[in-house]
This record gives C-alpha cells, sequence and structure tokens, in this order.
C-alpha cells in the first residue's frame, strides 16, 4: 500500500466527507461517509420539496434561531470528525504544500458554517424587529395648576400625573392556514362625461 499525504486526504474530506477516506484506501469508512452524505442530501431534498411551506413557517417563529444554529453546529462537528478521521488514515508529511493544504482544509470546514451562522443570526434580527416591536411607553406628564383659595403663595405648584401606557399588539403573520382575503379597489373614469363612477371592487381568497 502506497504512502498517502494526510494533509491532502484532510482537505479532500472537507469538500466531501468521505472522499478523503477513498483516497487513502479506507473503502469501509468511506463507504459510511458516502452513504451518510446521501441520506442528509436526499432528507434536505425531499424536506424541501414535500414540507417547504411548514419549514419556512418553521425559520420566521421566535426561536427558531437556537434550532438553525444547533443543526449548524451539529453538520460542523460530523465534517470536523471525517476531516480529523481522514488525517489519520494517511500518512503526515511536512513542508509547505501538507501547510497549504490545512489551511484551506480548515478553511473549507469552518468557513460555510460561519456564514451560515452568521446570516441566520441577521435574519433573526431583522424578523425580530420587523414581526415583534416593543409596545411603546407613555412618559410621565407634568402640569401646573394654581392653587385656590387661602392665602396666595407665589409660583405655581407643579403635580405629576401618574403615566398612562397605550398597548398596540404586533401584527399577525399568516401562518398561511387560514383563508386570506385580498381587496383590490380602482377608480373608473367615464370615456365621455369624465365623471367619476363607483370604484370597482375586487375581492380574491386564498385558501
Amino acid at each position: 500500500m502506497g504512502r498517502t499525504p494526510a494533509a491532502t486526504a484532510a482537505l479532500l474530506s472537507s469538500i466531501v466527507p468521505g472522499w478523503g477516506h477513498a483516497f487513502t484506501r479506507r473503502n469501509r469508512s468511506a463507504i459510511a461517509w458516502f452513504a451518510f452524505d446521501g441520506l442528509l442530501l436526499a432528507g434536505g431534498l425531499a424536506a424541501w420539496i414535500w414540507f417547504r411551506n411548514d419549514l419556512l413557517q418553521a425559520v420566521v417563529r421566535p426561536g427558531a434561531i437556537v434550532w438553525i444554529l444547533a443543526l449548524n453546529a451539529v453538520l460542523l462537528i460530523m465534517r470536523a470528525w471525517s476531516v480529523v478521521s481522514a488525517y489519520r488514515a494517511g500518512t503526515p508529511a511536512t513542508g509547505a504544500g501538507a501547510a497549504i493544504s490545512l489551511l484551506l482544509a480548515a478553511i473549507l470546514l469552518v468557513g460555510p458554517h460561519a456564514l451560515a451562522g452568521y446570516v441566520a443570526w441577521a435574519g433573526n434580527d431583522l424578523l425580530t424587529s420587523v414581526f415583534d416591536p416593543e409596545p411603546p411607553v407613555a412618559a410621565p406628564t407634568t402640569t401646573t395648576t394654581a392653587s385656590p383659595g387661602g392665602p396666595v403663595v407665589p409660583g405655581p405648584t407643579a403635580t405629576t400625573l401618574p403615566p398612562t401606557t397605550t398597548t398596540t399588539a404586533p401584527p399577525r403573520i399568516w401562518d398561511g392556514l387560514e383563508r386570506l382575503n385580498i381587496a383590490l379597489l380602482g377608480l373608473a373614469r367615464a370615456p365621455v362625461s369624465f365623471t367619476n363612477s363607483n370604484p370597482p371592487q375586487n375581492t380574491h381568497s386564498l385558501d
């Protein structure tokens, strides 16, 4: 069996888990990792084809960021396991080529997950600011009144009234299950008399 560079095996597994094992002729491990890749890809495609609306609704719900980041971390751990095991299956080498291969493997391993986590966090902040606004809080109101009767004391008397609060309910997000009614209003103008007639109204319902 020939010598296979460990850094090259790690780089290949950072691209496709199991590729480095096939490169080092670890056929059982390569088949297991390729099966994992296939199941993960098939499951993702099936979920997107048949449960696309459910997935989109789950993503925009409060607290979904926790599950997204957890799934991202699990995938990162699995890919790191593949890279490390592929590296250990090869023969370690020194030199600039091995160092560059290991650096590229680290970038390809961590970079996509770091980018995915950043995008998920930024999207969660946007959804929270748009669909979950904080209710406004009224500031205290100060009024000035004069004291009637009795001896007149120079200067007004300041009275502080308790703050009045108003609660604004956040807008509901359409969950895709209830009926959605859309009213379309238009303006009709007669071609000869140039007088406005009753505006046409169209109502469309999405079930």
